[in-house]
């Protein structure tokens, strides 16, 4: 309960490890809602069903799938305690797979913004 608590970790004789709100949290970041059992710890069992359906390009009836949240590959930039990292997955937005790194991650999360301007040629008029 008390897992940032800097007296707690020196009775234990560790650092002091801060998590997000969303750390272990039960609720599903791709659709919102709570449940007792995630895949991977990253998603319920319900959106990886449709997940994998979406892939499959049938559901269990065979058909193709409908009314599903199209899925993308995501890339967020991060850094834990300074440390920069990538994470890549698939998932409906940037938002989702922000939530899925805070469900995991212990430390301090930032997430960083990093624009590839590389072709973009911005006000500048064709020659």
């Amino acid at each position: 309960k008390c897992r940032a608590c800097p007296i707690g970790a020196r009775h234990a004789g560790v650092d002091v490890t801060f998590y997000s709100r969303w750390f272990d949290s039960m609720v599903c970041p791709r659709c919102g809602r709570g449940t007792m059992r995630m895949i991977g710890n990253r998603r319920c069992v319900s959106c990886y069903n449709r997940e994998r359906e979406l892939k499959a390009g049938r559901n269990a009836k065979g058909t193709a799938p409908v009314n599903l949240r199209p899925l993308h590959r995501v890339a967020v930039h991060y850094s834990v305690d300074g440390a920069p990292h990538t994470f890549e997955t698939l998932a409906a937005d940037a938002t989702e797979a922000m939530v899925q790194v805070l469900r995991v991650t212990k430390g301090r999360v930032q997430f960083e913004f990093r624009a590839d301007v590389s072709g973009i040629r911005q006000g500048v008029p064709e020659p």
